[in-house]
């Protein structure tokens, strides 16, 4: 949650009062399991960030990893709770928010491994992306005899 307030202060002015993050993740059907993991980390870090400057609302909602439910969730986010920054779930939906947030001046953060996800001014990425894992994957393999 520090990097997403720093990057928020960094490319605007600081908001008075409140940061409102807004969180796209798949809280039911089939990929519960992990979006609910993720939502429950963004509870605890909001929970252990009592003094600091700002206050810090998180404003969740569930796309299901449904390419319609994320873009439905995300304009959402922009035009009614408007949003200082979102923060995605996986490849997918972070590379149909990107173009949107960077259309919005939207700092968006996506826990993706596709580097496109990060296209713009706006759009960060925090992964590692498949080409570093596999040099670390065969190099590993390698000393191994595998």
């Amino acid at each position: 949650m520090v990097v997403i307030v720093l990057a928020i202060v960094f490319y605007k002015p600081a908001p008075e009062g409140t940061i409102k993050i807004g969180v796209i993740a798949p809280l039911s059907g089939n990929l519960a399991f992990l979006g609910e993991g993720y939502r429950d980390a963004f509870l605890l870090a909001k929970e252990n960030s009592n003094n600091t400057k700002y206050n810090y609302e998180l404003i969740f909602e569930d796309d299901q990893m449904d390419p319609a439910k994320t873009a439905t969730a995300l304009q959402k986010l922009i035009s009614i709770d408007k949003v200082n920054a979102v923060v995605s779930f996986a490849s997918g939906p972070a590379n149909m928010i990107s173009p949107i947030a960077e259309q919005n001046k939207i700092i968006h953060f996506g826990i993706a491994t596709d580097p496109n996800a990060a296209k713009g001014e706006y759009n960060f990425m925090h992964w590692t992306p498949p080409s570093e894992e596999a040099k670390t994957f065969v190099a590993e393999l390698q000393k191994r005899g595998i």
